[in-house]
Formats: structure tokens, C-alpha cells, sequence
């Protein structure tokens, strides 16, 4: 199955990728009011050529992880998502910095408020397609 499966594709076949599954359930979070959104790291440390990804979700003024393809014990881990995770990669702005850092997708162009700062969210998977995203990697310091 593609990385992108959508929603209904994931569960006829019952299992996707990391990214599929997030997407999953931040629709099923969406569906229901709850906000979400897609996080995700490019270049992964577990993986030679991966990315991962994850769900964010903005509960008491605040946005938190939850996993949609995450071990058992990952979610008490406070650690779990730390920068580390994506190759201890150098704080670089640039072009192959970048694609180590941690990064939430979002519908307006810097966050909810349009305050934060702006960031195409580099998608390993469609690489010709931006997102408007935002750089949240200091969040997970």
C-alpha cells in the first residue's frame, strides 16, 4: 500500500505506514471535533532513508503528541519524540538541515493564530507537493 493511503483505503486493507495511520487518525480526531494535525520528521534515525510520523493534538491551550504506529511504552516515554530521534541533526537552516527537524502541518499559514512562523513542510513521500507546516522541533527539546 502507498505511504498516502487515505482514510478509507486504510481500513479496507486494515494497515498502513506510520504517515498513513496518522493521517487516519487525525481525520478520525478532526471528524469529532477534537483538533489535530500531522507531524512530521523527514529523515528518522531507525530508518536509513525513512521519515515517521505522528499526530498532535490541541488540548488546554496546547498542542501534544499521540502516536497512530508507535510501540506499546513509546507514549509514556516523555523522550519518545525527542529531536535526538532524527540523527542528532545539526540545527542547520539549511536545505539538508532541514530535512532532520520536526515539522506539524497546518491549514493557515503560520499555525491557528498566524503568528508562528512559516515553513513548507517538506513531505519525504511526494516531494514535489509543499504543505504549509510550521517548525516545531524546539517544542520537543
Amino acid at each position: 500500500m502507498h505511504a498516502t493511503a487515505d482514510d478509507v483505503q486504510v481500513i479496507s486493507y486494515g494497515q498502513a505506514s506510520c504517515s498513513g495511520l496518522s493521517i487516519l487518525l487525525a481525520c478520525a480526531c478532526r471528524s469529532v471535533g477534537i483538533p489535530a494535525r500531522l507531524v512530521v520528521v523527514p529523515r528518522w534515525a531507525d530508518a536509513p532513508h525513512g521519515n515517521h510520523a505522528w499526530v498532535e493534538v490541541y488540548d488546554s491551550g496546547r498542542w501534544g503528541f499521540i502516536g497512530a504506529a508507535e510501540p506499546a511504552d513509546a507514549l509514556s516515554a516523555p523522550n519518545w519524540f525527542h529531536p535526538s530521534r532524527t540523527r542528532d541533526a545539526p540545527r542547520s537552516a539549511g536545505a539538508r538541515g532541514k530535512h532532520f527537524r520536526i515539522f506539524a502541518s497546518t491549514w493557515r499559514r503560520g499555525g491557528l493564530a498566524g503568528l508562528e512562523k512559516h515553513a513548507d513542510l517538506p513531505l519525504p513521500w511526494e516531494t514535489s507537493t509543499q504543505i504549509n507546516g510550521i517548525d516545531v522541533t524546539d517544542s520537543y527539546q
